[in-house]
């Protein structure tokens, strides 16, 4: 999940009782461990707190002690810094971010960044021009969360097993064994009798996969080959009988990645 700016640094209109249940909140967004903070929103908060001072001196409310666990909040927090992998790019956000002109465009620039890990931002309501639960970068579309401790990877794994767990799934690679299978049904809630797994070694290729895959259904049917165990030209020849029916190979090199690779497609917004 990664984080709004302006929801770390205090906004000087706030009310006393808006101050402590800012700095609660900055608290238990710190025992978020799914959290990132952008590399250009880091830099915009760093110099906002250069400029206004840190918790341990401003934080002079609520129960003892409670400025030190505000400051050491926010340590955490700053130590989570992230430098997404897509490109950087200054975008129109709808709704607007109605909030200082360099934190919103750090925030644009985080938000591109992260497009491929993360589709959820933590913010405020009060920082946009209308109540909104999504807000799209350009054509890239965030979650709004105003929880702290929203948890994104568990949120991440429901919304996978909701997608895959009426499909059947189709293996070749390796062989089927009652722990593979037990997570799957487990994590994936897709049971044993939707599983056809195609037993293979690289030294013992099976044979008939065209026909074996040949009718599979791409709004039923989930295929997966285990890249380790199969030879290069059985994996050309199951990737081409899934493709023909209109459904993509999902890959993985070993047999303990099955359950990790689905739930990747699962989280994504691709179809067959």
């Amino acid at each position: 999940m990664l984080v709004d700016p302006h929801t770390i640094i205090e906004r000087p209109e706030l009310a006393p009782n808006d101050r402590s249940i800012h700095w609660a909140d900055v608290v238990s967004l710190a025992a978020n461990h799914t959290i990132q903070l952008g590399h250009e929103s880091f830099h915009w908060i760093v110099k906002q707190l250069q400029a206004t001072g840190f918790p341990a001196q401003m934080v002079n409310f609520g129960p003892e002690g409670f400025g030190r666990d505000c400051q050491v909040a926010l340590e955490q927090i700053l130590s989570r810094v992230s430098r997404g992998s897509q490109e950087a790019v200054d975008s129109e956000i709808v709704p607007s971010y109605i909030l200082d002109g360099d934190a919103r465009l750090s925030l644009i620039l985080d938000a591109t960044e992260h497009a491929d890990v993360t589709s959820a931002l933590y913010t405020k309501q009060g920082h946009w021009s209308e109540p909104s639960t999504t807000a799209a970068f350009g054509s890239v579309r965030y979650d709004l969360i105003e929880d702290p401790t929203f948890d994104e990877s568990a949120t991440a794994q429901a919304r996978s097993r909701l997608k895959v767990e009426s499909m059947s799934l189709h293996v070749v690679g390796g062989a089927p064994t009652p722990s593979a299978l037990r997570k799957l049904e487990e994590e994936l809630g897709i049971p044993t009798d939707r599983v056809s797994w195609t037993r293979s070694e690289k030294a013992k290729p099976p044979r008939d996969m065209d026909r074996k895959w040949g009718s599979l259904d791409p709004k039923k049917d989930l295929a997966l080959c285990i890249t380790g165990r199969v030879s290069h030209a059985v994996w050309e020849q199951c990737e081409k009988a899934a493709a023909s029916c209109g459904v993509r190979m999902l890959e993985c090199a070993t047999q303990g990645r099955i359950v990790e690779t689905i739930q990747a497609w699962g989280c994504s917004d691709e179809l067959q």
